[in-house]
């Protein structure tokens, strides 16, 4: 009866792992595409810059246009930025707790062997 629950103790622990694992691995892949786009923001954020440069002399409608947009690419920015460093905590949570896990199980199989 004992090694039937250790069974499925471990059972349940490999899931668990697996589970975290591949949540992780998604986790890892939202981190990076938000990266891209902050990047990417970024570069347009700059973009924006000096054609809003190039445009002071210019009618006032476009200046306010371009003003807009930039504000927007802020935004942008500051939102993704943000999406990402949350990104990077819950990819940190779960490397933590996929840790736990697999010292949990690493201590469940020591028991098991003493």
């Amino acid at each position: 009866h004992l090694v039937e629950e250790m069974s499925s103790l471990h059972e349940r622990s490999v899931k668990s792992q697996n589970d975290l694992t591949k949540e992780l691995t998604n986790e890892q892949q939202v981190a990076k595409d938000l990266s891209a786009l902050v990047k990417e923001s970024t570069y347009e954020l700059e973009t924006a810059k000096l054609e809003l440069e190039k445009i002071k002399t210019g009618k006032k409608q476009e200046e306010e246009s371009k003003e807009q947009k930039l504000s927007d690419l802020k935004s942008d920015v500051i939102d993704q930025k943000s999406e990402f460093e949350k990104s990077q905590k819950t990819m940190q949570e779960l490397k933590d707790k996929n840790k736990e896990e697999e010292e949990k199980r690493i201590n469940e199989k020591k028991a098991e062997l003493e």
